[in-house]
């Protein structure tokens, strides 16, 4: 069985968290003194969405590496009984958790940036402020000895 089961179910569950989410902030919003976390909220949750699916399309390559070297080495223990649960599953498995790494983090980023640029922050300086920006910051605008 391809691993879309679990893909699909994780997409469920996001979906049923945010869809609580944004019914919790929609609730919120009626209120005067929690007007500007429903905000936050509602964008949040919102902002999450592209940023998750951003992040699974950069980890893709990496599961199709993982794939790809379990096929190897599946290939090269073919003659031993069982070879199975020591290749196929831990590699199955790991290629799960990496799709699953990379969702968490792609929904944390989406909050956290839509969360600050609510709060009053650039774009420019939320990116910036991030580490990922922070190394390209360090790659690019350094100036280096030709």
């Amino acid at each position: 069985m391809p691993p879309t089961f679990p893909y699909i179910v994780g997409l469920a569950a996001y979906l049923i968290g945010t869809s609580a989410v944004l019914i919790a902030s929609m609730l919120m919003f009626f209120f005067p003194n929690t007007r500007m976390l429903a905000r936050r909220l509602g964008a949040g949750a919102l902002a999450s969405f592209p940023s998750m699916i951003a992040h699974q399309v950069l980890a893709f390559p990496l599961t199709i590496l993982i794939i790809a070297l379990g096929r190897v080495a599946f290939s090269l223990e073919s003659h031993l009984r069982g070879a199975e649960v020591f290749v196929g599953i831990p590699l199955l498995l790991s290629s799960i958790i990496c799709f699953a790494i990379a969702s968490a983090y792609g929904i944390y980023f989406g909050y956290k940036l839509s969360w600050e640029l609510f709060a009053g922050t650039t774009l420019k300086g939320t990116l910036l402020n991030h580490f990922v920006g922070q190394m390209v910051r360090r790659f690019f605008w350094n100036k280096r000895p030709v």
